[in-house]
């Protein structure tokens, strides 16, 4: 295992529906907006370097 998630025991489809409870338009998450909560810490710090790159790399796709 290359990174290790931060949710804890809560389950992907719990957070989707907290993300979209929470979006100002009740849109659902899309796949990065998902990596972005369940690999990053508080205030959006990644774990490690190995997340920072990968979510550097998600940003060029938006």
């Amino acid at each position: 295992m290359t990174m290790h998630r931060t949710g804890g025991t809560k389950s992907f489809v719990r957070l989707r529906d907290e993300l979209t409870k929470n979006d100002p338009e009740g849109n659902e998450p899309d796949n990065i907006a998902m990596f972005k909560a369940t690999y990053t810490r508080k205030k959006d710090k990644p774990i490690d370097l190995t997340i920072a790159n990968a979510m550097a790399r998600y940003a060029e796709y938006k």
